[in-house]
């Protein structure tokens, strides 16, 4: 064994040793996303899930994992809700020159807009995911036991929505408008099938939406909408909270 061990990593190993771990079915660790599961777990006084949620500030220290929480626990289950919000940052609003590319054969653009090659869209989302996915492997790295990433909730595409986020640019002073519901829901589309693909390779499960969320075009349905354009509400996480139980009374995670 190497001796280059840093005075962090001395630390952490010492209070392993002296403190035990909280066993837990669930330990969900995430950013903003994971609000929605974690006011269900509270709402019901849950005492099978505990919640790492990390700021969206990287000059803040919750930014990061902190392997000292992450020692503090032995879970059954891992789950990810690190990743979510890249299709919004890519294309919630329009560019000064507005775009828009083919997901498949079977697709079709708005007239007027310039036509972006899929593969550059692709290398764009994948850039915004790998900082999601590095925190990935490091959940992957600290526990020996079943992971799954719950998939972010789809694109909200409602008038209520475009008023009120044209309401908040205007009070900020910002000539900002929103991109069509169509592209958004490529973009969403194309950051499921990024992450299917660096999940896989941290043998990592996908957590697909819950049934029953999505209206007929496949957006999130009024009832699950937190009244923004990124993040579903607790009835929401509650739908998650029930889905990741069953997924560990399945079998697929440790008890």
């Amino acid at each position: 064994m190497s001796q280059d061990i840093t005075g962090a990593t001395r630390l952490t190993r010492f209070l392993q040793a002296v403190r035990p771990r909280r066993r837990v079915p669930l330990l969900v660790v995430g950013r903003s996303h994971t609000r929605a599961l974690a006011l269900a777990a509270e709402a019901e006084g849950a005492r099978d899930v505990a919640t790492i949620i990390m700021t969206n500030n990287p000059n803040e220290q919750r930014a990061w994992l902190n392997p000292l929480e992450l020692s503090a626990y032995a879970p059954g289950l891992v789950v990810s809700m690190v990743a979510g919000n890249h299709h919004n940052r890519l294309g919630l609003f329009e560019p000064e020159e507005p775009f828009d590319f083919l997901f498949d054969e079977n697709d079709s653009v708005i007239p007027g807009r310039r036509l972006v090659r899929r593969a550059e869209i692709a290398a764009a989302m994948l850039a915004e995911i790998k900082p999601a996915t590095a925190i990935m492997e490091k959940l992957r790295a600290a526990y020996d036991v079943p992971m799954v990433h719950v998939t972010a909730p789809p694109p909200v595409a409602t008038g209520a929505l475009d008023q009120r986020i044209m309401n908040r640019a205007a009070r900020s002073g910002r000539d900002l408008r929103l991109s069509p519901p169509s592209l958004r829901m490529k973009l969403y589309r194309l950051q499921k099938e990024i992450l299917a693909k660096e999940c896989a390779a941290l043998d990592c499960t996908i957590l697909p939406v819950p049934e029953g969320t999505l209206d007929e075009n496949g957006f999130l349905a009024a009832p699950f909408q937190k009244g923004d354009a990124t993040h579903a509400n607790p009835r929401y996480g509650a739908l998650v909270l029930g889905q990741l139980r069953a997924y560990a009374a399945d079998g697929k995670a440790n008890p």
